[in-house]
């Protein structure tokens, strides 16, 4: 008598986001925040939500340079 045993799993989700920092010296940061939508067996959409670089000198003044966005409606 042979016994088969089947199993099936499925994972699925809507969205994914990623948000990572890094440390380029002691001046300089790099910021990056991507959201992956309709995810399927492939990703159907990305979205940079932003990403820029914070610089910091020591006489006090700061700079944000790149793509600095703000996600409405989320």
């Amino acid at each position: 008598m042979l016994r088969r045993r089947s199993e099936s799993r499925g994972f699925s989700m809507d969205s994914l986001g990623l948000f990572a920092a890094t440390s380029l010296n002691d001046q300089a940061d790099f910021l990056i925040d991507v959201t992956y939508k309709k995810i399927g067996a492939t990703v159907g959409e990305t979205r940079l939500q932003y990403a820029y670089l914070h610089f910091r000198t020591p006489s006090l003044w700061e700079a944000n340079v790149g793509r600095v966005t703000l996600p409405i409606g989320y």
